[in-house]
C-alpha cells in the first residue's frame, strides 16, 4: 500500500501599488523563487510604470479605485488567491535570506499550518544602511474565508486563531527611505488616516497604539508618549510585545 504524503503548503503572495516603480521590482524578484501564485492590485490612478514592471514579471494585474481603506482593497487581492496559504508583501519590501528558510521551513511542517504567523521587519534605507527593526503585524495566514482586514489604517486581521511570532528578520522595508519620491506623501496619509481612525472611536485602544507606533516611527515622540499613554489606559488587549513596546514609548527608555 503506498502511503500518501502531505503535499508542501502552496503560497500566494498578495501586494496593492500605487505609483511604486521605484521599489516594486525588487519585491518581486524577492519572492519569485518560493511564491507559487503573485497577486498584484494597482490602484486605477497610477500614471508610472508599476504596471509594465509587474506585467514584465509574467503577472497580470488588476485594477481598484482607491476609497481610503486599507483593509477592502487587501481583501480584495486575498478573494482571488488560490494557493492555501497566503503572505501580504508590499511593494517596498523585500523578502530576506532568513525570510526564504522560514518559508521553506514552514512549507514542510503540516502540523503548523492552521496557525498564522508574524516576525521582524528590517527599516533600511536603500543602501542597506539599518533605520530600526520591528516586531510586524500577521503576514502569513490560511486561506479561509473568514480570515479577512478590517479597519482603513493599520488594517487587521480577524479570525486568526493561533499565532506565532517568529524571530525571524523575514522582511526588509525601505518605504521611509527619504530619497523615494513618494515618502512626504505617504507620511502625511498616514497620519490623517490614523487620526480618522480615533475620532471615529475614542475609546479604541488599538488606534492609539498605532498612532503611537507611528509618532515614534517618525521620530515625534512626545505625541508618541500622549498616545501610548492613552493606549494603556482604555481597556484593551494587548500581545507582551506591545505592553513593553508602549512602556518604553511613555518612560522614553
Amino acid at each position: 500500500m503506498q502511503i500518501q504524503l502531505p503535499q508542501p503548503m502552496s503560497l500566494s503572495f498578495c501586494i496593492i501599488a500605487k505609483n511604486e516603480s521605484e521599489v516594486i521590482a525588487g519585491a518581486l524578484e524577492s519572492i519569485k523563487h518560493v511564491a507559487d501564485e503573485v497577486i498584484v492590485g494597482i490602484d486605477d490612478l497610477t500614471t508610472d510604470d508599476t504596471e509594465y514592471i509587474v506585467r514584465k514579471f509574467g503577472i497580470e494585474p488588476f485594477y481598484f479605485h482607491w476609497i481610503n481603506n486599507f483593509a477592502w482593497v487587501r481583501n480584495l487581492t486575498i478573494d482571488r488567491a488560490k494557493c492555501d496559504h497566503i503572505f501580504v508583501i508590499d511593494p517596498d519590501e523585500r523578502l530576506t535570506q532568513q525570510g526564504h528558510q522560514l518559508i521553506n521551513i514552514l512549507k514542510n511542517q503540516s502540523d503548523i499550518w492552521n496557525d498564522s504567523f508574524a516576525f521582524n521587519i528590517k527599516n533600511i534605507k536603500r543602501n542597506g544602511e539599518l533605520i530600526k527593526v520591528t516586531l510586524g503585524p500577521v503576514r502569513l495566514f490560511p486561506n479561509r474565508p473568514e480570515i479577512r482586514y478590517q479597519f482603513p489604517m493599520h488594517e487587521t486581521l480577524m479570525n486568526l486563531g493561533t499565532i506565532r511570532y517568529m524571530t525571524f528578520e523575514a522582511l526588509d522595508h525601505v518605504g521611509f527611505d527619504s530619497t523615494l519620491q513618494k515618502v512626504p506623501d505617504r507620511i502625511d496619509r498616514n497620519e490623517r488616516m490614523l487620526i480618522e481612525r480615533i475620532l471615529q472611536n475614542f475609546e479604541d485602544a488599538d488606534s492609539w497604539r498605532y498612532l503611537a507606533y507611528w509618532y515614534r516611527f517618525i521620530g515625534s515622540y512626545d505625541q508618541a508618549a500622549i498616545c501610548a499613554k492613552e493606549a494603556l489606559r482604555l481597556p484593551g488587549e494587548f500581545n507582551p510585545v506591545d505592553y513593553e513596546q508602549l512602556g518604553v514609548i511613555v518612560t522614553g527608555v
